[in-house]
């Protein structure tokens, strides 16, 4: 009777260079940190580029470049973690000097990825909280009265100046004209867009003052075009003598913090008014 074969696996061990093991783990290590430094170096200029281009609070300002700060902070973490790693690799050390720099490492590492996380629930925070803000009320709105973009004597300077960039006011016919640029609606309108209120170019025709544009409506509601100051207005009086009107006026049943400016021509003489008015 034959002998059974004894059968034996052999298993080769391979033996690997610790050297080797410790390079991989810092090559990768290396890279993470690299990560971790150029995430926080791109959200902090990201940063800084939105400051120097949002108009916002100051108080906003201030959480942004505060997140920005956390962000610098996690760059130099990153640093501070890769300078530990080239310690440890580049000098002769005892073991447990090197474990030491191993774990300063580490921890440099987890900050500044830690870091890079707050710094972006800042930065939302920041931006978030800009976004959601309340405009503060203006005076006239605390007061229980409209909000107006602007007062009279604003809204009437932006009205004139616009009208002056279109030249010397004249009259042509029953037209009013500044430079070779008929008055019409365009002008008020734009002036109304920007500030709020109504507002009215007259053109003097004898003794009365006739809406040439206006967004004034009537009682009916259909435009006041071609309508003309009425003998009771306190402003006529001060346009006849060449002088401007501020105070309370009342159109078409509606009661006016108004303002009336004179429009003179070459010569001095009283062609036309403006309007503005915001309601009371």
């Amino acid at each position: 009777m034959a002998r059974p074969v004894e059968t034996r696996e052999e298993i080769d061990v391979v033996n690997v260079d610790p050297l080797f093991n410790e390079r991989q783990r810092d090559r990768y290590a290396s890279r993470g940190l690299g990560y971790v430094v150029l995430l926080n170096g791109i959200a902090a200029l990201a940063l800084l580029v939105g400051l120097a281009h949002a108009t916002l609070s100051a108080q906003h300002i201030a959480q942004l470049a505060d997140a920005m700060m956390v962000f610098g902070l996690g760059v130099t973490a990153g640093l501070v973690s890769i300078l530990f790693a080239f310690l440890r690799r580049s000098f002769l050390m005892e073991q447990s000097a090197r474990n030491f720099l191993r774990w300063l490492a580490i921890a440099a590492a987890c900050i500044g990825a830690i870091c890079f996380l707050i710094g972006l629930n800042m930065a939302r925070i920041g931006v978030t909280s800009a976004e959601v803000s309340p405009k503060p009320a203006s005076a006239a709105t605390q007061q229980g009265r409209p909000a107006q973009a602007g007062d009279v004597k604003t809204s009437m300077s932006d009205v004139q100046a616009a009208a002056a960039k279109l030249g010397a006011p004249k009259v042509q016919g029953n037209d009013l004209y500044f430079g070779d640029t008929k008055v019409s609606s365009d002008l008020v309108d734009a002036i109304v867009k920007a500030h709020g209120g109504v507002a009215t170019i007259f053109v003097k025709s004898g003794d009365n003052y006739v809406r040439a544009a206006t967004t004034v409506k009537k009682e009916d509601g259909s435009s006041a075009v071609g309508t003309t100051l009425t003998a009771d207005s306190p402003a006529l009086a001060k346009l006849n003598n060449g002088e401007p009107y501020y105070g309370d006026a009342t159109v078409f049943g509606k009661t006016y913090d108004a303002g009336y400016e004179p429009i003179k021509d070459a010569s001095g003489a009283v062609i036309g008014a403006f309007f503005v008015g915001n309601h009371k």
